[in-house]
C-alpha cells in the first residue's frame, strides 16, 4: 500500500494527534482543529496552505490561518525539533519497540531549494547540482528497521558547515529519549570519518558504515597507501586503524563481494565492498545483507515528498514543519498498514513490532475538542469490522490545469452568461466547428530490438508536411467534412466557410469556433 493513500479516519486523528502536542490556541475566527485540519488535507494532498484554505474553508481568508500559525509556531529550532520529535514517537505508532534493541539507519536528506535565504546563508547547504540547484534545504532522520517497517524516530535540520558529529548528537539525545536501544547503527558513507567513528565508539554504538576509497593511488615505483592499499585484500574481516591527520580509529574492515547482473548485456559480474564496522560480529555476507536494510531509509524519503505540503515560504521554521508533519504522517500509515497486515504464519517474528491480535480492519477514532484521553489512546483497532465497508479516502491525483484568465471578473461574467446564451438556441441548430492536424514526421520513437542492439527506422526529417483535417459537428452527425495541405490559414478559412460549409448550413443555424486567429475574419457576423 502507498503512503499516498490516507484513510479519513487517519487524517481526523492525525489533526487531533499535533493540536495535543503543540497545544496550539484558538482565534476569533480560526481554532487551532481548523488549522491543523488545513495542515494534514495540505500534506495528504501535497498541496499548499492556502489552497486547502479555499478547499475546506470557502468562506475564510487563508492570511487567518496564516497568523495563527505565526503566533504559536515555535520560534526557536530548538523548540519546535523538540515538539515535532515527540509527535514522531508517539507510543502507539511505536508498539513494544521501547527496552527493546533494534537496527536503526541514519541519513540526509536535501530538498531543493531555488530562492534566497530568509535571513542568513547559513540556513542553506550547497551541494552537487540537482534539478536545477546548489542550494537545499538538508533534514537529517533517524529511522527504525525492524522487519521491513520504516519508523522514523527523529528528525533535525542541518544547516551549512555543520559537522556530522554535531547532527548525531541532537539525534541520538532523541532516540535516547524514546527509550530505544540501538543495537546496529547503518549510516551512510558520508559519516566515513574519524570523528564520527570515534563518536560511536564513545557512545557504545555498534555502526556498520561503508568505506569510502582515500590515499595514494599506486603508480610505478610507488606503493599505495591509505584505504587504496587494501584493494587487493581477500573476502575476510581484519582489524584496522583508520588514520586521518593525527588522529586515528581501531575498527574492523570487512571485505566481502555483490553479485548482479547487468540489464542490458544479461552478463553477470561481481563487485568488492568494503565496509568499516565495530562490534558487530557477523560474517561478510551477513554484513552486507545488514547493511542492505539501511536502504529502506531511502524509499521513506520518496514518500515523505508524496504526503509533504507544497509551499514558496522562505521560513525554514515553516518547512521544517511541514517536512516533520510528514514523516508523521508516514508513520501513522505504516502502524496502520503493519497492525492491518494478516501474519502469514502462525508464529509472530520476535523482532517484529505487532499488535495484541491481527484485526481485519482499523479504525482511527476520531477525538473531539473536550476529549482529555492521551493521543497514544486514539488510534484503536476493532476485530469485528465488515470487510466489505468502504472508507472514503484522501488519493494523490494529478493536477486538472486551467489559465489564469478565467479568475478575472469579465471572464467569469462571460462564462456565467455562456450557458443561457446557449440555452435559448434549438439544439438542432448549432454546430461545433474545430480543426485537427498530423504532421508526416511523426513517429513512435520506441521499439523493440534484440538486447545490445540499435533499432533504427526511417522517418521524413528535413521535408515533412502538415495536414489538416475541418469538419462541424450537428446533433444530427458530421457535416461539411475537408482535409488540405498545410495549416489552417484566413484565407483557407474564408474558403472553407464560402465553398464547402455553407452548401450544408441554413438561414438561423448558430456556429461555434474556438479562439483560433484565422476564425476572426472580418465581414462574418458574430453574435
Amino acid at each position: 500500500m502507498s503512503p499516498r493513500v490516507i484513510p479519513n479516519e487517519v487524517f481526523a486523528a492525525a489533526a487531533e494527534h499535533c493540536q495535543t502536542v503543540f497545544a496550539f490556541g484558538d482565534a476569533v475566527v480560526c481554532t487551532a482543529a481548523m488549522l491543523w485540519t488545513v495542515l494534514v488535507w495540505a500534506a495528504a494532498r501535497t498541496a499548499s496552505l492556502s489552497r486547502a484554505v479555499h478547499r475546506l474553508y470557502p468562506g475564510t481568508h487563508d492570511q487567518t490561518f496564516w497568523n495563527l500559525l505565526r503566533v504559536h509556531l515555535p520560534r526557536q529550532v530548538p523548540a519546535l525539533e523538540r515538539r515535532l520529535n515527540r509527535l514522531l514517537r508517539l507510543p502507539a505508532l511505536l508498539p513494544r519497540l521501547a527496552g527493546r534493541a533494534v537496527t536503526l539507519a541514519v541519513d540526509y536528506h536535501a530538498i531543493p531549494y531555488y530562492g534566497a535565504p530568509k535571513k542568513s546563508a547559513r540556513q542553506l547547504r550547497r551541494g552537487k547540482p540537482d534539478r536545477g540547484t546548489t542550494k537545499f534545504h538538508t533534514y537529517a532522520t533517524v529511522c527504525v528497521v525492524v522487519a521491513g517497517w520504516r519508523y522514523t524516530l527523529a528528525l533535525t535540520w542541518v544547516r551549512a558547515k555543520e559537522t556530522p558529529t554535531d547532527v548525531l548528537e541532537r539525534l541520538w539525545a532523541e532516540v535516547a529519549a524514546s527509550g530505544i536501544v540501538c543495537k546496529t547503527a547503518l549510516l551512510d558513507r558520508y559519516f566515513f570519518t574519524v570523528p564520527v567513528m570515534a563518536w560511536l565508539q564513545d557512545h557504545n554504538l555498534p555502526f556498520i558504515i561503508p568505506v569510502v576509497m582515500r590515499g595514494r593511488k599506486p603508480k610505478r615505483g610507488r606503493k599505495a597507501k591509505g584505504m587504496r592499499a587494501c584493494r587487493n585484500w581477500k573476502a575476510g574481516s581484519y582489524p584496522y586503524t583508520h588514520r586521518a591527520g593525527k588522529d586515528a580509529v581501531d575498527i574492523r574492515l570487512v571485505v566481502t563481494y555483490k553479485s548482479y547482473r547487468r540489464h542490458r548485456t544479461k552478463t553477470r559480474h561481481t563487485k568488492k565492498l568494503f565496509f568499516a564496522t565495530w562490534k558487530v560480529r557477523l560474517s561478510p555476507v551477513d554484513v552486507r545483507e545488514t547493511y542492505r536494510t539501511r536502504f529502506g531509509i531511502e524509499a521513506s524519503y520518496r514518500q515523505l515528498n508524496h504526503s509533504r505540503a507544497r509551499t514558496s515560504s522562505r521560513d525554514p521554521l515553516y518547512r521544517l514543519l511541514l517536512v516533520g508533519l510528514s514523516l508523521f504522517l508516514r508513520n501513522v500509515w505504516q502502524w496502520l498498514v503493519g497492525t492491518a497486515r494478516p501474519s502469514k504464519t502462525h508464529g509472530r517474528k520476535a523482532n517484529r513490532p505487532v499488535a495484541a491480535s491481527t484485526p481485519r480492519g482499523i479504525r482511527i477514532s476520531s477525538m473531539t475538542s473536550a476529549s482529555t484521553c492521551s493521543s497514544s489512546r486514539n488510534i484503536q483497532t476493532h476485530h469485528h469490522m465488515r470487510r466489505d465497508k468502504k472508507w472514503k479516502l484522501l488519493i494523490l491525483e494529478k493536477k486538472t490545469l486551467h489559465a489564469t484568465e478565467r479568475e478575472r471578473d469579465d471572464v467569469k461574467a462571460a462564462r456565467e452568461q455562456w450557458p443561457a446564451t446557449v440555452r435559448e438556441q434549438a439544439a438542432e441548430r448549432l454546430i461545433f466547428l474545430d480543426e485537427t492536424g498530423f504532421s508526416t514526421h511523426v513517429a513512435r520513437l520506441y521499439g523493440y530490438a534484440p538486447s545490445g542492439q540499435r533499432l533504427s527506422a526511417a522517418v521524413p526529417h528535413g521535408h515533412w508536411k502538415m495536414t489538416t483535417f475541418v469538419g462541424g459537428l450537428t446533433a444530427h452527425g458530421f457535416i461539411a467534412p475537408m482535409v488540405l495541405d498545410g495549416a489552417m490559414t484566413a484565407a483557407t478559412f474564408t474558403a472553407y466557410i464560402t465553398q464547402v460549409l455553407a452548401k450544408e448550413t441554413r438561414p438561423g443555424d448558430v456556429l461555434i469556433l474556438d479562439n483560433l486567429s484565422a476564425h476572426k475574419i472580418a465581414g462574418f457576423r458574430r453574435p
